[in-house]
């Protein structure tokens, strides 16, 4: 396998993280009135990066079972939690479920 390439494992951890931030969103503006993604610049996506590079990946690299995340899968996991924080509250999703 390529290191430089998108792997199953970056598509499975941005589909969780896409998920995770949508719904944190949504619970967050209905039971607590907090615009979590309310703009173009969503939080949760880059706290996701933040913790990607300075704790999990030194993690993986201390331990040696798990390869470390390289820098294509990190910016695949990145992009699709922003596109997923940049349509929670304000795009796609209020066209389809009551906010």
């Amino acid at each position: 396998m390529k290191r430089h390439s998108i792997t199953l494992r970056a598509l499975l951890v941005g589909l969780l993280a896409s998920a995770g931030g949508a719904v944190l969103a949504i619970l967050s503006q209905n039971f607590q009135q907090v615009l979590l993604a309310s703009c173009q610049i969503p939080v949760l996506p880059y706290l996701l990066l933040i913790v990607m590079v300075l704790l999990l990946n030194p993690f993986f690299r201390l331990i040696r079972v798990v390869r470390v995340f390289s820098a294509v899968e990190l910016l695949v996991v990145f992009l699709m939690g922003s596109v997923s924080a940049g349509i929670a509250n304000f795009g796609l999703v209020e066209q389809v479920l009551p906010i």
